[in-house]
Formats: C-alpha cells, structure tokens, sequence
C-alpha cells in the first residue's frame, strides 16, 4: 500500500467493486422482474391471454383483424 502503486491501485478495485456491486443490484432487479412475469404467465390467464394477442396476433373465436394502411 506504501509503494507507488499502492493507493492508485486500491482506489482502482475499489472502482471495480462500486462497478460490480451497481451491476448485481440491477441483476437482481431484472431477475426480480422476470420471477414476476413468470409468475403472472403461470397463474393469470387475462395476462397470458394479452400476451398472446399482442404479440401472436391471435384472435378470439367470431374476432376479425382490421388493417387500414
């Protein structure tokens, strides 16, 4: 620590830990997010109903699509 390179480099990992401890907060809000989504999939059929229109294009039994250009 007393060398030329002591504090630069403890100032240095210590950037790197502040870096890495940002990033596995943010990890585990997405993780977080994605445990509720699968969550909804696997137990709300409104939401898996939604998802399926939205992004499927599936329709109910008598629905029509109406594209206009």
């Amino acid at each position: 620590m007393f060398n030329n390179k002591g504090v630069l480099e403890y100032y240095h990992i210590q950037q790197d830990l502040s870096a890495a401890k940002a990033k596995n907060i943010a990890l585990e809000k997405e993780n977080q997010a994605l445990r509720q989504e699968i969550e909804k999939l696997q137990s709300d059929p409104d939401y898996l109903e939604e998802i399926a229109r939205r992004h499927y294009d599936m329709l109910k039994k008598n629905e029509m699509i109406f594209k206009f250009k």
